[in-house]
């Protein structure tokens, strides 16, 4: 299960709307991005809606186009959400943002990262690949490349 983002296939000419209610939380709706086709779309192609957690476009999507909403959490000094300086007071809501961010940016990197099977999901003699759909490891062809399959 994918903690940052949410996958939506149209099946027909749409606008939406595509939900991201999944997407494990958010610290700024700055960070709600969206790819269509993999391509970050413009915030002025779409409208958000916060309350609903639903994000629809303003020209229609045809059909078959492959729609990411990803929450992308800022990972430098500069996108901190919180600074703490000395001597001045620690709010209940900058220790929570603070956290948040630290376990947002690490639900992103687990979701995006090349994982290793474990060794009771290594096939000898295939290629494997992940299938982030079922979340497991796939024997897709034969490692070898002699074209025979699997069998």
């Amino acid at each position: 299960m994918a903690y940052s983002y949410q996958d939506h296939t149209t099946v027909s000419s749409t606008t939406g709307p595509f939900s991201f209610a999944a997407i494990d939380g958010y610290l700024s709706i700055d960070h709600i991005k969206v790819y269509v086709d993999d391509v970050l779309q413009s915030t002025g192609d779409y409208t958000v809606n916060e309350v609903t957690k639903e994000i629809t476009f303003g020209t229609a999507l045809g059909s078959g186009a492959f729609v990411r909403i990803r929450r992308e959490t800022p990972i430098t000094v500069s996108g901190r959400e919180v600074s703490f300086t000395s001597g001045a007071i620690v709010r209940p809501d900058d220790l929570n943002n603070a956290h948040l961010q630290a376990l947002f940016i690490s639900q992103e990197t687990e979701d995006f990262s090349i994982k290793d099977p474990p060794a009771d999901q290594k096939a000898d003699g295939r290629v494997l690949t992940w299938d982030s759909g079922t979340s497991s490891w796939v024997a897709s062809v034969a490692a070898s490349g002699s074209g025979g399959g699997l069998s």
